[in-house]
Parts: structure tokens; C-alpha cells; sequence
């Protein structure tokens, strides 16, 4: 089969991957403390400077992770009690923080909130080329028939007034 050029798509496609590999929230932000000194003068305290975590790294980290540990023909011992299936349930499912998207790029997100399924085989090629990026094992673990199919959840979404 052949597939329709969307230019818009692959827009949204480029942005989402920046906005993946870019969001950041601050762990410790810096607050001045103001503490007097023998000379009267009012300073602020010196802070560590602010550090991030970027939630979508740290959870394409864990999706990798298990993917990996859940290979096929790899049954760990511990799960003899649990569906082979079970395992598998959202090992290849990134969750979206909405308000994040919001917060990072609106653009993206109003086109993302209202088109979401025409955009979605976007998004997910999106979270492959993420994965693949971060995470090369993953590529050579698969063989290209077998190539891994990531979703996309997006979950705070504002609520739809009729």
C-alpha cells in the first residue's frame, strides 16, 4: 500500500518528539532565604541551582526496561502464577501528562486535544523514534517484521462541555 503525505502530521510528529525529549519539571526550586548578618545588610542565602526531571526520559527508561526484561520467550520465574499476557499489558504505552503538553507547547496541544485521531499514527511514531533514540537495544531486540507498536495515553485533559 502506499501512504498519503500529511504534512501537518509530521509536524505534530517533530513537535512531540521535541516536546518528549525537552519537558522538564524542577525537583528543588531555589528559594531565597533572607538570613541577617553581623553587618546588618540583608543577604539571600546561596541555593544549589534548581534541578529537573524529565518525566517522559525517565519513563521511556522504565518502558524500555520492561520490554526488555518481558522478551519473548523469556519467562521470568517469579511471574508463574500471572497470564504470560499480563505482563505485556501497557509495556508499550508512554502516559502524557496533558497539562504538560499545555504548559510546554499550547499549539501542540489544542491541535493534539482536537484532532487526536487523525494524529495519533503520528504521535506514536513519535514515541518510536523517542524509544529508539534513547534506547538502541531495543531496535536490535526485535526484528524489523516484529517492529515494536508504542500508544500514546493522554491523560488531565480538560473537560468537553456540550
Amino acid at each position: 500500500g502506499f501512504e498519503l503525505s500529511d504534512e501537518m502530521g509530521e509536524r505534530v510528529r517533530i513537535r512531540f518528539l521535541e516536546f518528549l525529549q525537552c519537558f522538564s519539571e524542577p525537583i528543588n526550586a531555589p528559594t531565597e532565604e533572607v538570613i541577617p548578618d553581623d553587618d546588618e545588610h540583608n543577604k539571600p542565602e546561596q541555593q544549589p541551582e534548581t534541578e529537573h526531571c524529565f518525566p517522559y526520559v525517565e519513563q521511556a527508561a522504565q518502558l524500555a526496561h520492561r520490554q526488555l526484561s518481558l522478551a519473548p520467550n523469556m519467562q521470568r520465574e517469579d511471574d508463574e502464577d500471572e497470564p504470560e499476557h499480563a505482563n505485556y499489558a501497557f509495556a508499550n504505552t508512554l502516559f502524557v501528562d496533558y497539562t504538560h503538553m499545555l504548559s510546554y507547547d499550547v499549539e501542540l496541544a489544542d491541535v493534539i486535544e482536537t484532532e487526536f485521531t487523525r494524529l495519533e499514527p503520528f504521535l506514536r511514531r513519535g514515541i518510536a523514534s523517542f524509544m529508539q533514540e534513547l534506547h538502541p537495544l531495543l531496535a536490535s531486540s526485535t526484528s524489523s517484521s516484529q517492529m515494536t507498536n508504542y500508544f500514546c495515553a493522554l491523560y488531565n485533559l480538560p473537560d468537553r462541555k456540550s
